[in-house]
């Protein structure tokens, strides 16, 4: 019986964790931005960017600073993992870095959803949308090839 419970234990926590994949419907939609407004995954979106370095936050950075509509163009959302950034760090030099910012970025605080979002080493995450279920997920450097 106890190997029974431990079996099922098992295969539900592996589903509950478990990475997103193309037809599943993205299962988060509300995040914060920089300025702690809320910004909305909808119907509309067909394109989520996610980042999890600094590294990768900078190479998008520098890709929107120069491309100031691409995120409107293409019925994008950028949101950068920061759950493991301490609050104080975040709340004394990151978040007034970000405010400088000319486009919206979401904020992922929680590190469960964070764990969620498939992702490769130095590499970032995009996740194409049809009505907030996942059509496509891709890992790119950069973001040249979607201009």
């Amino acid at each position: 019986m106890k190997k029974i419970l431990f079996t099922l234990l098992v295969i539900s926590c592996t589903f509950l964790f478990a990475d997103l994949k193309v037809n599943d419907h993205l299962p988060f939609e509300h995040y914060q931005n920089q300025f702690d407004e809320d910004m909305i995954i909808d119907e509309k979106t067909k394109l989520v960017i996610v980042t999890f370095t600094k590294d990768n936050g900078a190479i998008i950075n520098e890709f929107l600073e120069k491309n100031t509509e691409f995120l409107k163009e293409k019925n994008a959302h950028y949101l950068a993992d920061v759950s493991a950034v301490p609050s104080f760090v975040m709340s004394m030099f990151m978040k007034p870095k970000f405010k400088s910012y000319k486009y919206q970025m979401g904020l992922i605080y929680d590190e469960e959803k964070a764990l969620n979002i498939p992702k490769k080493e130095d590499m970032i995450t995009l996740i194409h949308l049809d009505n907030k279920r996942i059509k496509n997920i891709e890992f790119v450097e950069n973001l040249d090839t979607l201009k």
